[in-house]
């Protein structure tokens, strides 16, 4: 991938990296002491499933280029964070999918606490799992976010009646795999030495549109963090049940989200997340807004930078959604022009 000036820094069992300081942290005391002199919120960006604060390759230094600090984390259980053991499932659903979301939660609290910004403002944005679990955190710690960006959540629609229904066999075999608890990772391990040519050619046709370089180190960093010891990936089953609908989803739970708080959903134009989930939960307050990124899926943030850096960027800098922000522009020459000013 292309190099990105940052420092990794171990915050207790977190890895993260660590964009647009003044100077290089050198641990996470030091880093401590950076954020609490630095003049703007930092941005904490969280990652979805399978993947790790790399994946943010293409974001990370436009994001901080107006002068915030940008920290990435790796997830507990996830990229180069502590293998930590999982919460052992059980018969009860509902009870799991709770554990699995203090496993994360938990660790992100102490992540903050250890930093000194647990009761400090931060703008927080989340991809997919980690928009979930961003939004959850925002939920529980609203007093201490400045904005909360959810670029193509999982988890906000309930479930259709009755769930996920096979339609035939293959279908009812990976549902009852994924009751099971199977995951990708899972496949990868089982596959040995061929393990490698799969994750290069799911990630080839995956990111078809990024430079042969960027592929083959994004499928060589996979490769070695799926084969890891499992961990944070068996969130996935105790969180989502089959066909990607949250145990708890959110749309439940928006209510408890002050509607004072800036709030943007970003998704792709062929995002397999619903939209219209997002749509009915923005109605709820004036602040909360939906972008899409042209001619992107899930990965959005990969699959076109430019757009989402942009659309991102400027919701974290005027806390508007970029066409408003256009509109306001526009007005502004032609008041110019025409020589006189609207209040």
């Amino acid at each position: 991938m292309a190099a990105v000036p940052h420092t990794a820094v171990r915050v207790g069992r977190t890895h993260t990296l660590v964009v647009g300081a003044n100077e290089q942290p050198r641990d996470a005391k030091h880093l401590a002491d950076l954020l609490s002199a630095a003049e703007r919120p930092p941005l904490l960006m969280i990652h979805g499933y399978g993947a790790a604060a790399p994946f943010w390759f293409r974001n990370v230094s436009e994001l901080a280029a107006s002068g915030r600090m940008v920290l990435a984390v790796d997830l507990l259980g996830f990229g180069r964070s502590e293998r930590a053991a999982f919460p052992n499932s059980t018969d009860d659903k509902l009870a799991d999918a709770l554990a699995a979301e203090r496993f994360f939660l938990d660790e992100l609290e102490a992540f903050r606490a250890a930093l000194g910004i647990d009761n400090r403002k931060i703008s927080l944005l989340g991809h997919s799992l980690g928009a979930y679990l961003s939004a959850i955190h925002a939920m529980e710690a609203a007093e201490s976010i400045e904005q909360l960006v959810l670029a193509s959540p999982v988890g906000i629609p309930a479930a259709p009646p009755g769930g996920m229904v096979g339609r035939n066999r293959a279908m009812r075999m990976l549902i009852k795999l994924w009751e099971r608890g199977a995951t990708p990772q899972q496949l990868v391990r089982v596959a040995g030495p061929k393990g490698q040519q799969l994750v290069k050619r799911a990630v080839g046709a995956r990111f078809g549109s990024l430079a042969d370089v960027d592929k083959d180190a994004l499928a060589e960093y996979t490769f070695h963090a799926s084969v890891a010891r499992a961990s944070g990936e068996r969130a996935l089953n105790s969180i989502l049940s089959p066909g990607a609908f949250a145990r708890r989803p959110l749309v439940d739970r928006f209510d408890t989200l002050p509607k004072s708080l800036p709030v943007l959903f970003v998704y792709g134009s062929h995002d397999w997340m619903d939209v219209s989930a997002g749509r009915h939960v923005s109605r709820s307050a004036p602040d909360w807004h939906v972008e899409i990124v042209d001619s992107a899926g899930h990965q959005l943030a990969i699959e076109q930078p430019a757009e989402f850096n942009r659309i991102v960027g400027n919701f974290l800098d005027h806390g508007l959604p970029s066409r408003t922000l256009i509109r306001r522009k526009v007005r502004t020459r032609r008041t110019k022009v025409d020589g006189f000013t609207k209040m």
